[in-house]
């Protein structure tokens, strides 16, 4: 549990910030001049004032949240897990991880499919265990959290255990090796320590993947929210000399300097003398990251990324893979974000030539095993409140339907439904075809989605909380509308049955994978005769005391709730391309 919120106060002209040892963070380590605070950093030279640099594994948000530091760095995902009571601003990227997470595996475990039944060993709320989590959601796996070795095991689901520290991940596993107990199939960990495990393992481990082309693992700085309202300048220091130790690294990485540079950084990222830095090792681990510039951090946090991974993106997919069962997140990710630092160093003369350079690493993109498809619910399609079919080409082009499903994708992406759609297959008495369910959304009365709180049955906020306020909404609940969207592709329409559908079987449907698995008709090329129909389901709860119930009728039609989502549009822009 965090501690309360408190604002950090500099100690004179020095503030403090703490890392891990990561080489992701090497900009803020050249552009500091190395881990002490000196006058001859950028920091100091160019704002006035000086930071002190210290590197801990530990998870100290509840040292950041209560002042006792003005500014850390982690990673979208554990904004997400810590959500509403972390009081923190994010003003700025730092880097990508592309191939410094990794999940190293038994070597006789041979796909990430495989680990159903068996346990993986994560850090929780960290990178580890959402790197995990979203491979798993990716490969079809459920899973289920373990409190130690000791307690029962699902034999359906991947099943995790943990640790306080990332780096214990590797330590445990490797200890489980060494024991020759199969009692652990694998550990999600950094670079070194995954490679170091794997040499140490004499062929008993491997690993199975690395993040080196998914932008999943995105890290950021994190200041003290009280911290940054006090003192702007200095905020706006970090972020300017951030970026500029970046650029200095980026020099280092591409031959134009480096020998002190790199012995710098080899010596302030070396906590163990028995297990030091040298300069080819450091500059080995600066080839796991790719540093931010200017124009990289206007598209992360403008959803303008050319490869994804922007911080929204990041952010509800961490949301999603947790589940609001088990982290309180911030939907809203704007309480966050606070770019104002980056915009007003923008015009800066050394930005001009600064251009995005993400692009997918060399060597084998780790591919997702063939997880069989789901087929959709046999419930489904219930009585619709309304249905429409959207007129668009879907023959003519030799577009297969797992294609179709990929186009519709983007398209629900476009319209704000990243992370939030169920994906089926038709079963074969209705098939070949697919539906993309939408997870359950609080609608206003035009169809517009209500931002705050959007996602499932739970009423709106009544803005500050007094008696009166509370007896208010007791008395007078606002209604709550709701909204369920179905798009399939198919040869015939669906027969509806007559059973209305429940809120227990959205929850089903919302549950749904977040993607199409493997079958047969995914190489099925769409011809004439196939069309994109969209069901539409409303519902509407009078009360908090209430059930929320099935509308039969609405004053929307189906095409006026996909207009007024943004959503008609983009299926249409997506198939005119």
């Amino acid at each position: 549990m965090l501690e309360h919120p408190s604002a950090y106060e500099p100690d004179d002209d020095t503030i403090t910030l703490e890392l891990s040892q990561y080489a992701g963070y090497a900009g803020l380590v050249l552009a500091n001049g190395g881990l002490d605070p000196t006058e001859n950093s950028f920091f100091y030279k160019n704002y006035h004032f000086k930071v002190r640099l210290t590197l801990s594994e530990e998870e100290s948000w509840a040292a950041l949240n209560s002042g006792k530091m003005a500014a850390s760095a982690t990673t979208v995902d554990v904004l997400a897990a810590y959500g509403k009571h972390f009081n923190v601003i994010v003003p700025v990227l730092i880097s990508f991880s592309r191939g410094a997470d990794g999940i190293v595996l038994r070597s006789d475990v041979k796909e990430i499919a495989n680990l159903a039944g068996k346990t993986v060993v994560v850090s929780k709320f960290t990178e580890s265990d959402f790197f995990m989590r979203y491979l798993a959601n990716k490969n079809g796996l459920a899973i289920n959290m373990r409190k130690d070795l000791q307690s029962p095991a699902a034999l359906d689901k991947l099943n995790l255990v943990f640790t306080a520290r990332v780096d214990d991940t590797t330590k445990v596993f490797g200890n489980s090796l060494k024991r020759g107990k199969d009692e652990l199939a694998g550990c999600v960990g950094w670079a070194p320590m995954t490679t170091d495990l794997v040499q140490k393992s004499k062929g008993k481990a491997y690993i199975k993947t690395t993040n080196r082309n998914q932008l999943i693992i995105a890290d950021i700085l994190v200041v003290n929210r009280g911290f940054a309202q006090k003192h702007p300048d200095m905020v706006k220091g970090l972020v300017h000399g951030l970026l500029e130790g970046n650029r200095l690294v980026e020099e280092v990485k591409k031959g134009k300097s480096g020998g002190a540079e790199l012995a710098l950084l080899a010596k302030a990222f070396t906590t163990d003398p028995k297990d030091a830095y040298d300069r080819d090792s450091m500059n080995e681990e600066l080839g796991k990251v790719d540093l931010s510039n200017y124009p990289l951090n206007k598209a992360f946090f403008e959803d303008k990324m050319p490869l994804g991974g922007s911080f929204n993106r990041i952010y509800q997919e961490a949301v999603r893979c947790y589940g609001k069962e088990l982290i309180d997140a911030e939907t809203d990710t704007s309480v966050f974000v606070d770019t104002k630092y980056l915009d007003q160093i923008g015009k800066k003369a050394e930005f001009a030539s600064q251009k995005i350079s993400i692009v997918p690493a060399p060597g084998p993109i780790h591919k997702l095993s063939k997880v069989k498809g789901v087929e959709l619910p046999t419930f489904f399609p219930p009585p619709a409140t309304d249905r429409f079919p959207i007129p668009v080409r879907l023959a003519g082009e030799n577009v297969t339907l797992q294609q179709l499903a990929d186009r519709l994708s983007e398209a629900l992406k476009d319209a704000g439904y990243a992370g939030k759609c169920s994906y089926y297959w038709l079963d074969d008495l209705h098939g070949p075809g697919f539906a993309i369910v939408t997870h359950i959304e609080h609608i206003q009365p035009n169809g517009k989605p209500v931002l705050d709180q959007r996602w499932g049955f739970d009423l709106p906020r009544y803005g500050p909380l007094t008696l009166g306020s509370l007896l208010g909404a007791l008395m007078n609940a606002d209604p709550g509308r709701y909204r369920l969207l179905a798009l399939v592709v198919c040869k015939q329409p669906l027969v509806e049955k007559e059973t209305p559908m429940t809120p227990d079987q959205v929850v089903i449907l919302n549950k749904g994978p977040s993607w199409l698995g493997d079958s047969p008709w995914k190489t099925v090329v769409a011809t004439v005769d196939f069309h994109l129909i969209a069901y539409l389901y409303e519902f509407e709860r009078k009360s908090r005391s209430d059930d929320p119930a099935l509308m039969v009728s609405s004053d929307l039609t189906a095409e006026q709730h996909l207009q007024s989502t943004g959503l008609n549009d983009d299926i249409k822009r997506e198939f005119s391309k």
